[in-house]
Formats: structure tokens, C-alpha cells, sequence
């Protein structure tokens, strides 16, 4: 496999990740409210999950990416940067990903075409 090969199948996983992290989000929001739950509960119990969704996606992204091994160029490093605000090298130091970046890209998902 060459570079461009690996990079391709690289960013297939961020993406995956990201559409599977949607997915687990609308199936936990889905729960059907619990009886004794008002309704201030029931949003903070999504908002506690989808926090800590959030935080298991950008940790495993940035397991992946922060990798010295891994090479990417300089277009990919941008087009990272933009979608999750880090996940780069910069000077040989690796930016992490940012929580907020992470779930807007978990949200997008949403609107994303489906393969």
C-alpha cells in the first residue's frame, strides 16, 4: 500500500468513527423517558452521554492521529484542522483535537450522505 493509499483509508476511519459516534448519540437519545425523570433530567442525562461520547471519540482520534509513525501531508494536516481544530503536528509537537470541534463533526453526521 503507498502513502496516498494509507492516507485515503486513514481519513475513511476518522470519518467512520465519526459516523458511528453519531449513530450511538441518536440511539442514547432515543431512550424512551423514564416515568419518574422530568424533563430538565432527561436533557441533562443526553448531555452527560453525549459529553462523554465526545470525549471517547476525540480521545481515540487523537490516539490514532498522534501517532510519530503516521505521515501527513500538508493539504490533509489543513483539511484536520479545520474539521476537528487539531489532530496536527505543528514544530514536532501534536495539537490535540478539540471536544467542541469533535462533536459539531459527531453532528454533521447527521447531514452527511450516506455511503
Amino acid at each position: 500500500m503507498d502513502e496516498a493509499e494509507a492516507k485515503e483509508h486513514m481519513l475513511k476511519i476518522l470519518f467512520h468513527l465519526l459516523e458511528i459516534a453519531n449513530e450511538i448519540r441518536i440511539m442514547s437519545n432515543s431512550q424512551i423517558k423514564r416515568e419518574c425523570e422530568s424533563k430538565e433530567q432527561y436533557l441533562e442525562r443526553v448531555r452527560a452521554s453525549e459529553s462523554y461520547l465526545t470525549e471517547r471519540v476525540a480521545s481515540n482520534i487523537d490516539r490514532l492521529l498522534s501517532e510519530d509513525k503516521l505521515c501527513i501531508d500538508v493539504k490533509t494536516s489543513k483539511e484536520l484542522f479545520g474539521l476537528m481544530g487539531g489532530g496536527i503536528r505543528i514544530n514536532g509537537e501534536y495539537v490535540p483535537v478539540e471536544l467542541t470541534k469533535v462533536h459539531e463533526a459527531i453532528l454533521a453526521q447527521d447531514d452527511a450522505p450516506k455511503h
